[in-house]
């Protein structure tokens, strides 16, 4: 689902930190509001520490640890 506009954005993904306009990582609510040539939201990348994997599967920290590998 492509979020329409920032209060959607925020009620699907959260309050969460992303990476605003200047490459400055801040809170989703608090990140400048782009828009793309036809007027569209653009909703900014998500900030992903370096500790994502932990949580999400036990793959996937296998092959960071051992093989370098970050998906």
């Amino acid at each position: 689902m492509q979020p329409q506009n920032r209060n959607d954005d925020i009620a699907f993904r959260g309050d969460i930190n992303v990476h605003d306009y200047d490459g400055s990582i801040k809170p989703l609510s608090q990140a400048k509001v782009w828009y793309n040539y036809d007027g569209d939201y653009v909703p900014p990348r998500t900030y992903i520490t370096e500790d994502w994997y932990r949580d999400d599967c036990c793959l996937l920290h296998w092959l960071h640890n051992i093989l370098g590998i970050t998906i």
